[in-house]
């Protein structure tokens, strides 16, 4: 895994994406979580957490007001 990564492959939940298990078990190219891309899988486009970070308009859950949440 490199040492340093690009913003778009951080996840906001803070995971890399490249240590993703979904990333590691498709073998493919994953966009990130910041683009609208159909190469995602469904559990990818429709995550909990990215739709949260959009509704408190932040990009990472560490940045957000009620940071720690459920």
């Amino acid at each position: 895994m490199p040492e340093t990564s690009a913003p778009e492959i951080i996840a906001p939940c803070g995971i890399n994406c490249l240590g993703c298990k979904a990333h590691i078990m498709q073998k493919k190219v994953c966009p990130g979580c910041f683009t609208d891309s159909r190469t995602k899988s469904d559990s990818c486009r429709n995550c909990r957490i990215k739709a949260c970070a959009a509704e408190h308009e932040v990009n990472a859950c560490a940045a957000c007001s009620v940071f720690p949440c459920r």
